[in-house]
């Protein structure tokens, strides 16, 4: 409940400047805490990419020494069953070329999609009846 005003006090006058400098100021405020609310999530996001890109390469560093350990066991295998060193080495060298073609063929697949055809399209108002 508020308390009856004294007539002795200035009158209480709102102006339209100074309601619209208040306004603008508290704008100017918002603004800049959003402003610094992304920063420090794109300082956070930075780090974190950071992050998962350094334990990729990890990750694949040691899917590679694992690879190479399981060719060349396969390989010593291969030679203690009575097979040649060349020939062993040979078709060890014919599987990962195999693979890697096998690979190339699958990331070709995906090369359209990286593009953002769907966005382009989209802002390029191509497929909207026109």
């Amino acid at each position: 409940m508020t308390s009856p005003r004294n007539p002795d006090d200035p009158p209480f006058e709102v102006s339209l400047s100074g309601a619209l400098k208040a306004w603008w100021a508290n704008l100017q405020g918002l603004g800049r805490d959003y402003a610094l609310l992304a920063v420090l999530e794109l300082q956070r996001a930075g780090i974190g990419l950071a992050l998962i890109l350094a334990a990729g390469v990890i990750v694949a560093v040691l899917i590679v020494t694992a690879w190479t350990a399981l060719v060349a066991g396969v390989v010593v295998w291969a030679i203690q069953s009575g097979t040649s060193w060349p020939i062993a080495l040979a078709v060890a060298a014919a599987v990962n070329i195999l693979l890697a073609i096998l690979m190339i063929f699958q990331m070709r697949q995906h090369v359209t999609q990286i593009f953002l055809g769907a966005t382009l399209r989209q802002l390029r108002g191509e497929g909207q009846g026109h």
